[in-house]
């Protein structure tokens, strides 16, 4: 048994150590209901079971079971640490099961560059009574790898992204098996130095190897996710352009009908002032003048939305040499440009509420250009914005669904936010047969 805090730390630290891995991979995924009513009494229960059967195999077990009761040990782990997950989070087994691998790297990865920073300084390790050196040495190393992992798979822990491809269940656990093995029947005593820092380092990269098998597969689900997202707008656009392509033909059948009653009051010589009527009508017409039908609707649409909102929306648009778009991924290119440029008015004052749009052709190229003014400060991410709303993984999908329009057809998009005004542009190459 121990007989300091080193030592207790060292037969402790094992599965905590597993947890807060695993945990740096799981921690957004969905919880189960009573979350911390279920994983905190469970998580210290097994950790005190686990702390006493290490115990039990660096000591009463050892003279019979020799380095065996190490591999009985790492089994219950194992199970206690997929119980432990599976009954806190809403996953399915094979996720949480990938979860708990990476988790295993993790510990595994800190513990071995603990051991050859060790080795590399000349630091001794009595199993028996271990050292304040060693001590820090540990800590020191766990606080190294888990930051790095937390940096490297933060960007996509945030967004709240799953497993898709089980797949790398069977290579990660071959790694992971190999790398057990060898920290379990490695004879330290009997290998050069030379040797042992060979072994460790390819238990390192056994282990970042492991690592990075998760995070292709959190980037494949983070893109599946997104492309699922995209799908599902797409297709609710495409709905949406439906209704208001038939609801804006209504209106302007109805509007024609109208203007003829305007014109036979007028040859009557009615006395009925109809001339606010008549502009009314006019500015209707107006709007739904530019020749692409799909513009034409989500710019009425949208023109409604701004009038109603006291946002001056200004459209300078030469729609004529857009026909190599289809009418869908017009109403959802201009559609998406619009409401990012309203959202952001909205939060202006009402004078200052204004959205300009520009879609001209220069030679063989379409150029859209959209500027609005907007409060506060825009952050970027990569090529697109940093969302400032809560739930990011339900945001930030209009920009990425203008670049994914834009460049389906060869086009490249630049966004710019300087002195409070935000400009896009975006510029299409037009097919030869189309211009």
């Amino acid at each position: 048994m121990p007989h300091n805090f080193f030592g207790w730390y060292f037969y402790a630290k094992l599965f905590p150590t597993l947890i807060f891995g695993t945990v740096l991979l799981i921690a957004n995924r969905p919880k189960r209901n009573f979350f911390w009513a279920r994983f905190i009494p469970i998580a210290v229960a097994m950790t005190a079971l686990s702390t006493w059967l290490w115990s039990l195999a660096r000591g009463a077990w050892y003279p019979t079971l020799d380095k065996y009761g190490v591999i009985i040990c790492d089994v219950i782990f194992l199970v206690e640490l997929f119980a432990l997950f599976f009954f806190s989070f809403k996953c399915s087994p094979l996720e949480i099961f990938l979860y708990v691998m990476g988790g295993w790297a993790a510990e595994h990865l800190g513990n071995q560059i603990a051991m050859l920073i060790t080795s590399a300084a000349n630091i001794a390790v009595d199993y028996t009574n271990y050292s304040w050196q060693y001590f820090l040495v540990n800590v020191v190393s766990y606080m190294i790898v888990y930051g790095a992992i937390f940096g490297v798979f933060y960007r996509i822990i945030k967004k709240n992204t799953s497993i898709q491809n089980k797949r790398m269940l069977i290579p990660a656990g071959i790694l992971l098996l190999v790398v057990t093995m060898l920290a379990v029947f490695m004879p330290v005593s009997d290998m050069t130095t030379e040797a042992t820092v060979i072994t460790r380092c390819y238990a390192v990269a056994c282990c970042i190897i492991t690592l990075f098998l998760l995070s292709g597969a959190f980037e494949e689900g983070r893109l599946s996710q997104e492309l699922h997202i995209l799908s599902q707008l797409d297709r609710k656009r495409a709905e949406q352009y439906e209704m208001s392509r038939e609801s804006i033909e209504a209106v302007n059948t109805r509007c024609h009908d109208l203007k003829k009653l305007v014109g036979q009051i007028l040859a009557n010589k009615a006395s009925v002032d109809v001339a606010e009527i008549t502009q009314e009508l006019e500015t209707y017409d107006a709007i739904v003048s530019t020749g692409n039908p799909a513009f034409d609707t989500i710019l009425t649409e949208k023109s409604l939305y701004c009038e109603k909102n006291d946002i001056r929306l200004t459209v300078m648009a030469d729609t004529k040499r857009l026909s190599f778009l289809s009418d869908i991924d017009v109403y959802s290119l201009f559609g998406n440009i619009l409401d990012n440029a309203i959202e952001a008015s909205l939060k202006m004052k009402e004078d200052s509420r204004a959205i300009g749009l520009t879609v001209r052709s220069v030679g063989d190229i379409c150029s859209i250009h959209s500027d609005n003014l907007f409060v506060g400060t825009i952050k970027f991410s990569g090529k697109t914005i940093a969302t400032s709303k809560q739930n990011a993984s339900e945001h930030g999908f209009g920009l990425t669904s203008i670049r994914r329009i834009t460049e389906k057809y060869g086009g490249e998009m630049k966004i710019t936010a300087e002195d409070g005004v935000f400009n896009l542009d975006i510029v299409i190459p037009i097919p030869k047969q189309s211009a």
